[in-house]
């Protein structure tokens, strides 16, 4: 999302938790805050209003991370937005049988879910730093 916001592209970014907040923070701290909204972490209802209220939403790409941890409700309500990037564990999230029917263009599995069928799976080799 950091490098996202280093194009000009206009974001919402929410997460569950915190720390993911803070990290976004540190990483935009030189790029033009106006179009950028982090939204408070785990506050669904307040995320929802913000929603809501956005008049430019459908120009701003929208990171829904920790989709497990969020109801149907607020899936409803970014349902019909265009730009949607969801994050998360699939096979725990209570709205994965809608979020499976939707036409993406993209799909970026870090592991495969129990729940969906993926044809053609690769190998992938995760390198990670214990910095």
């Amino acid at each position: 999302m950091a490098q996202i916001t280093a194009h000009d592209e206009k974001i919402v970014f929410f997460s569950a938790y915190p720390e993911a907040k803070d990290e976004l923070h540190k990483q935009i701290a030189i790029v033009d805050i106006d179009n950028t909204l982090i939204v408070d972490s785990g506050d669904e209802k307040n995320f929802i209003d913000i929603i809501k209220s956005l008049k430019d939403i459908n120009k701003r790409i929208v990171l829904f991370k920790n989709i497990e941890n969020y109801s149907s409700q607020l899936f409803k309500e970014l349902d019909n937005k265009e730009l949607i990037i969801y994050s998360g564990d699939i096979d725990k999230c209570r709205f994965r049988e809608e979020l499976l029917h939707l036409d993406f263009r993209t799909r970026i599995f870090f592991s495969y879910p129990e729940i969906f069928k993926v044809v053609n799976k690769i190998k992938m080799l995760i390198l990670r730093s214990d910095n």
